[in-house]
């Protein structure tokens, strides 16, 4: 088996976590999380890196590194947590790390017929949404005009289920016809994609039961687009 690996299931022990609690803990599948540790031969994934990684090495409190190459510091036994809110405290992504920038979870507050909005704080399994730095560089995209949403509802699914996370471009306000945004409609903050048809714009949600979901006329102070949704990450997989 690859060395990775055995280091990976080595820091999870000295964690007291099972694959499962690791799995909610670095927010992917228990089917991943067997794939991290299966050899490449039994089926296995080769390799992890990116948000992945740090989110990984985040939890289990150890250095990449280390994890990777067997190079920095490695786990030390504790006593297994009662919950998983127990570990998160522990970070190795640091606020001024240059390879990501954090951009921060907010609640939307808006009015009916307002332009503007205002947000407060949300602070959902961190206070922020960390980015890769040269995503953001490829994309042209400005930090101080992002902000990351938690998605609520179900009228987006299988594009965004309730409890992901979005992050929105408020630069980008021009409507584009099957792009998602982030809309005041009538007073409140909705996740949907403008469509084009017949010379009207309208709101459109993912999910494939229409005659619930059913399309809404974008038009006028009672439909203001707030910005782009530019990225997502998944709570469900």
């Amino acid at each position: 088996m690859e060395e990775w690996k055995v280091r990976l299931r080595e820091a999870r022990e000295a964690k007291g976590l099972s694959k499962s609690d690791f799995a909610k803990a670095v927010r992917i599948s228990p089917p991943t999380a067997t794939d991290w540790e299966k050899s490449v031969a039994d089926g296995g994934i080769k390799e992890i890196s990116g948000v992945r990684l740090t989110k990984a090495c985040e939890v289990l409190g150890v250095d990449s590194a280390w994890l990777l190459h067997g190079k920095g510091s490695g786990p030390t036994t504790t006593p297994a947590p009662d919950t998983i809110e127990e570990i998160r405290p522990v970070r190795v992504l640091a606020d001024e790390d240059p390879l990501f920038v954090h951009i921060p979870k907010v609640r939307l507050l808006v009015s009916a017929g307002v332009s503007g909005f205002g947000v407060e704080p949300e602070p959902y399994d961190g206070s922020t949404a960390p980015v890769p730095a040269d995503w953001l560089r490829r994309r042209q995209l400005r930090p101080e005009k992002l902000i990351a949403i938690r998605v609520r509802g179900q009228s987006m699914e299988p594009t965004f289920y309730e409890g992901d996370t979005v992050i929105i471009n408020q630069d980008d306000t021009t409507p584009v016809d099957g792009a998602v945004f982030v809309i005041n409609y009538e007073g409140e903050d909705v996740i949907k994609r403008l469509v084009r048809d017949a010379g009207d714009w309208w709101l459109m949600s993912d999910n494939p039961n229409q005659q619930r979901y059913h399309r809404k006329l974008c038009k006028g102070a009672a439909c203001l687009i707030l910005g782009r949704v530019v990225r997502s990450e998944r709570e469900h997989y």
